[in-house]
Formats: structure tokens, sequence, C-alpha cells
């Protein structure tokens, strides 16, 4: 847990936000983690995917790390966060603070599609009263 919180930490500490069409003069990009490091800045999805790519490198199972893609119920529009599996739990990495969640303190963010080492897949929810962040991908 302290080295996902590192990572976490360190990589909200190295990049600051930006959105695309700012910085790239485009809507959506989807930028390489060392790109985003070099110029320092970037949006949610850059941040998820320098962190995704972290833990996996840092030894974390690649099976145990997924990136998210959330409707934000508060600010509304989409997020990306990134999701590392520790002993059986889902904790949540967010480039908005430095502290780790576990999934279900996330009931701010609506899982839409997850993406891993297999791919992408859409996040369907399972209807259960209290219980956001359970679901399945298919």
């Amino acid at each position: 847990r302290a080295r996902i919180g590192m990572i976490n930490r360190a990589i909200n500490l190295a990049i600051r936000p930006m959105c695309d069409l700012a910085q790239w003069g485009v809507e959506d990009r989807w930028t390489a983690p060392l790109a985003t490091l070099t110029t320092g800045f970037g949006d949610c999805e850059d941040y998820a995917i320098a962190k995704y790519v972290a833990l996996v490198e840092a030894g974390v199972a690649a099976e145990d790390v997924r990136l998210i893609i959330a409707r934000d119920l508060v600010r509304g529009g989409g997020h990306a966060v990134v999701a590392v599996r520790l002993d059986g739990r889902w904790i949540m990495l967010d480039n908005r603070w430095l502290a780790l969640a576990d999934d279900g303190e996330m009931r701010r963010l609506i899982p839409l599609f997850v993406l891993d080492r297999e791919g992408v897949k859409q996040f369907v929810p399972v209807s259960m009263p209290d219980t956001p962040s359970i679901g399945t991908v298919r």
C-alpha cells in the first residue's frame, strides 16, 4: 500500500493539470507517460496512464491494475482514475487528491469503461442499493 501511495503522490505532484485543448489544441489526446512527464502537464487520463505504467513497472501484477473511465456526478463530465487490487480490494488513485481511497468510497464516480492488459470493457453495474462500486465488465 505504501508503494502504491508513493506512486500516486509522485505522479500527482509531477504533473500540473491542463486540458488537452490548451496543451495540444485538440479536444482529447491520450499522451504517453514519458511525454506527459516531459511537458509536466496533462489531464486526468494522462495522470492515469502514467500511474498505470508506473504501477506495472514497479512490480504490481498487470491483472491487478485497471484504468477506469467514469462519469463524475459532482463535477459532471468524464474522469479517468486508476484502480489497483490489493489484498482482494480495489484502491482508487485519483489525480485530484494524494490519499488513496477504497472503491466503495468513490461514490461520486460511476465507472463506464475499464481498460486493462486484456483491452477495453464496458462496466455494467449490478443493481444493488448503496453499492455503486459493485459491477462487472464485459
